[in-house]
């Protein structure tokens, strides 16, 4: 399971593909029981999967635990630090806490790693190269060392139960009234489908093909808002859903 540079955000819809800003949220504060999960967890065929994948001996031996804690993170942070250095990266890594949430992201120097991006396409359908792999040390320093473990640090806290992310998403926004109504998930499913966009990988390269926007007056438009141009926001509360879909249960 590649976690393919991050470009992409996961278990999010609508990210941007150009983009190769870290956005993975982790909670600060952990309980106890958070951190002793065993085989049973949620998560356990995620962790062994990582497990299995890990090219090196520390992060076989944090999936292999079974969970995360902020000093694995802490560590995988600097052993990401220490790998940038060996290829010559004037790059660090960031923390900050998310001025809505409180929780910690990763920034990387955007201005080292937009030597890796190009525009994204600006008409329906044109086929784009977002970025050539092979070309790219920072993705390596960041999948072999940091990226299993904030993945996993972030995803059993934000998730702990490992419940579909957009269902539980759609749960929240027809609950809060937000959803149009009798808007059925399926349909938003379907709806995210036709209107995301699409990718082509390879060994070398990512290319993407961006796909037409919907009518101005399209109901799930207006409660979305567009996944590629930020002009179009998301309707009231749907962003608090978006961020915990558990918000207005107390």
């Amino acid at each position: 399971m590649r976690i393919l540079g991050f470009s992409q955000t996961i278990r999010r819809v609508g990210a941007s593909a150009a983009s190769v800003v870290l956005l993975m949220v982790a909670l600060s504060g952990c309980s106890s029981a958070a951190e002793e999960e065993d085989d049973a967890s949620p998560w356990a065929e995620e962790f062994a999967l990582l497990a299995s994948e890990a090219s090196n001996d520390f992060v076989r031996a944090v999936m292999d635990g079974g969970y995360v804690t902020r000093a694995h993170l802490d560590e995988a942070a600097e052993r990401a630090m220490e790998c940038f250095r060996l290829h010559g990266i004037d790059q660090h890594i960031r923390f900050e806490e998310h001025p809505d949430t409180g929780l910690p992201i990763f920034f990387p120097n955007q201005a080292w790693m937009s030597q890796f991006e190009t525009e994204m396409p600006h008409s329906a359908g044109e086929q784009i190269v977002v970025r050539t792999l092979d070309e790219n040390p920072f993705d390596d320093c960041i999948q072999d060392w940091f990226g299993p473990i904030i993945f996993m640090y972030s995803a059993t806290r934000e998730n702990p139960d490992n419940l579909d992310w957009t269902e539980v998403m759609f749960d929240c926004l027809v609950r809060t009234g937000v959803a149009p109504e009798g808007l059925r998930l399926q349909e938003y499913l379907a709806w995210l489908d036709r209107h995301s966009l699409t990718f082509s990988i390879d060994d070398t390269e990512v290319t993407t093909a961006k796909p037409p926007e919907p009518a101005a007056d399209d109901p799930i438009l207006l409660m979305r808002g567009s996944l590629l141009d930020d002009s179009v926001p998301s309707a009231p509360g749907y962003e608090e859903c978006s961020i915990d879909p558990w918000h207005d249960l107390g």
